[in-house]
């Protein structure tokens, strides 16, 4: 089943945004500051292309990150660090800056996937590479608070290659939701002027969330981590949404927590793709890459 993406910006569309508008999160003040596992996952990404596409992972990128993490999240919450990464040939400058509490490196490859997955074949590999690095870096978490005896407050799944432009205060949200990005499209207004609109669920369906980053409390985000293990079902036929590319991991994020339960108390903060967006891709925002 293949999902359709236009937008279309009529009364339904219009209802659904105000209330979205409408169920906005409520003031929230932690009573003590909340103890964040900040967990890094995947490639660390270069000045062009998406981090797939097997392109050279930059330092500059990794510092950049890191200097906008320091500066609108670590300097402001209680975080430890956990990594998962393919960079292996960034090893060193990986743990001399985040000094995770854990760490996991390995080299990628293919990943093995069912005959009945739908979509170019490195696309589904890298599909299952993104959410087994997922898994793993929430994993190497979830050992900390085993060894540690103690569950974070809050627990964050993020790329290395987003730069924050503002503040990220987690004792003032609250930990019993999970949260996605606002996903923000250009689309035509009567098919002739662009604007800035919602998309993905639950604006048009079940086309999926942004999926660069992800938090919740750590129950929900050891639930969420699962995604992986699920992944052959999912791409069962008729199972979960296709995008125009088949498999989707911005409609597998989405159908996973239909699936898991937790999208009942999926909420929206910050924005992705959009105006004022909040942690914009490093290779668009500093190097001009169009993707």
């Amino acid at each position: 089943m293949k999902v359709s993406y236009v937008m279309k910006i009529g009364p339904k569309y219009t209802w659904r945004v105000l209330r979205g508008k409408l169920r906005r999160l409520p003031r929230y003040k932690a009573s003590k500051p909340p103890r964040v596992a900040f967990c890094l996952c995947g490639l660390v990404g270069g000045i062009t292309g998406k981090a797939g596409d097997n392109l050279a992972s930059s330092v500059d990128v990794l510092k950049i990150g890191y200097d906008q993490y320091k500066k609108h999240i670590f300097d402001k919450n209680n975080v430890d660090v956990f990594v998962h990464s393919w960079s292996t040939d960034l090893k060193a400058d990986i743990k001399k800056l985040y000094k995770p509490k854990k760490s996991l490196f390995e080299t990628n490859r293919p990943f093995k996937y069912p005959s009945y997955a739908k979509g170019e074949p490195r696309r589904i590999s890298n599909h299952y590479s993104r959410w087994y690095s997922t898994q793993k870096a929430i994993e190497l978490k979830a050992k900390y608070e085993k060894e540690q005896g103690f569950k974070y407050d809050f627990v964050m799944v993020i790329r290395f290659d987003l730069a924050p432009q503002k503040d990220i205060l987690f004792d003032r949200i609250n930990p019993k939701y999970f949260y996605a990005a606002n996903w923000y499209s250009n689309a035509p207004l009567f098919g002739v002027i662009p604007i800035n609109v919602l998309q993905g669920y639950p604006y048009t369906g079940m086309s999926g969330l942004a999926d660069l980053w992800f938090f919740s409390n750590s129950r929900y985000m050891d639930r969420f981590a699962k995604l992986y293990d699920k992944l052959d079902e999912y791409n069962k036929p008729g199972s979960c949404p296709l995008g125009k590319q088949g498999i989707s991991n911005h409609i597998l994020s989405g159908y996973h927590l239909q699936q898991s339960g937790i999208i009942k108390d999926l909420r929206f903060i910050y924005n992705q793709y959009g105006p004022n967006e909040t942690m914009p891709l490093i290779r668009k925002k500093y190097f001009g890459s169009k993707i």
